[in-house]
């Protein structure tokens, strides 16, 4: 079961973050696609989404802001018009352009907004950038849920008493406190100890709490159990998000690696030289691509999931009051 489809954006950002996850991420996949309508290869990832019975997508970008994709609008209507009715599209936003572009930012079905800190300089030292984007007014403006999402560093996690407190009384229902990539430190050493938190469920290894009747998360990037299939902003389509350090494959057996249930493994590919784990969608024989209505579709009952079992997340230990509820989704 795929949880979700991401279609990633790349290119110039109004942020300048030092901790950008783009980064991270090997250079060819972070094509500049900005004013590229439709984004390469996104007709492969519909096909993928009806095939798979996907009902999230997801917009966000690698090293940039998705809304900084200038034919924002004209992608959602397509999105709207072509993906199985029912889906959501959700937004992962930075919110510097949300109140500027507000009727835009209300045309999803959720949106999640990056923002670390109420304190100017603190969100200066952490974005980049000055002047924070007003979250009072987006909250107020927006007719959609809005989900507040927080990294974590050295530089806000002695603020976090105070930023859980305002977002609270903001009305923010659902927060979530995310790790850095690649932080090994754990819950207990980042989370203030005096801050108490009630324990309400889990969600895809992550814990789930409610501070005064707000809904907290906190997120662990490389300890999550949700599955993707991602679009690349040069058109590469994988199950895997951060494709950073090349894994060593046996080209010989990708190649002769027969296709299952609708989606084949490429070794003589390009982006397989690299040695990523790529999933390419196959029509399987006698089969048009799995559109509703097409001539010969059909739908395949196949996952994308490829890779090793993920270990689930340490659950912290600082203090919490447990309940049988399970969280809602945190995306």
């Amino acid at each position: 079961m795929v949880d979700f489809a991401n279609i990633l954006f790349s290119g110039r950002c109004n942020a300048r973050c030092p901790y950008c996850i783009g980064r991270q991420i090997d250079p060819p996949l972070n094509e500049d696609n900005l004013d590229r309508f439709p984004p390469t290869n996104l007709e492969r990832l519909i096909a993928i989404i009806w095939q798979q019975h996907i009902r999230q997508v997801i917009l966000t970008g690698t090293n940039t802001d998705p809304q900084l994709y200038r034919h924002e609008e004209k992608l959602l209507k397509l999105l709207r018009e072509q993906t199985p009715q029912g889906t959501q599209l959700v937004l992962h936003t930075n919110g510097r352009l949300a109140l500027r572009k507000i009727e835009v930012f209300n045309r999803y079905d959720r949106a999640s907004v990056s923002f670390p800190s109420f304190n100017p300089l603190t969100y200066r030292r952490m974005m980049g950038v000055p002047n924070p984007p007003d979250l009072k007014a987006i909250l107020q403006q927006a007719t959609i849920p809005v989900k507040v999402s927080c990294i974590l560093t050295d530089d806000n996690v002695g603020e976090i008493d105070e930023f859980l407190e305002r977002c609270q009384k903001l009305g923010v229902q659902r927060l979530v406190l995310r790790k850095l990539y690649g932080e090994r430190r754990t819950w207990e050493m980042l989370f203030p100890s005096h801050v108490k938190l009630d324990r309400t469920g889990d969600y895809r290894g992550n814990p789930v709490y409610c501070y005064q009747g707000m809904e907290v998360t906190l997120w662990d990037f490389q300890q999550t159990e949700s599955t993707s299939i991602n679009l690349f902003s040069n058109g590469l389509i994988s199950d895997q998000y951060l494709l950073t350090h090349p894994k060593k494959v046996n080209l010989k057996i990708l190649k002769t690696t027969p296709p299952q249930h609708g989606i084949q493994l490429h070794g003589d590919s390009a982006e397989a030289k690299h040695g990523f784990n790529l999933l390419r969608l196959v029509d399987p024989p006698g089969q048009s691509p799995a559109y509703p209505g097409a001539p010969g579709a059909g739908r395949s009952p196949a996952t994308a999931e490829t890779g090793k079992d993920r270990k689930a997340a340490r659950e912290p230990t600082f203090p919490i009051r447990r309940e049988g509820r399970r969280a809602a989704h945190p995306g």
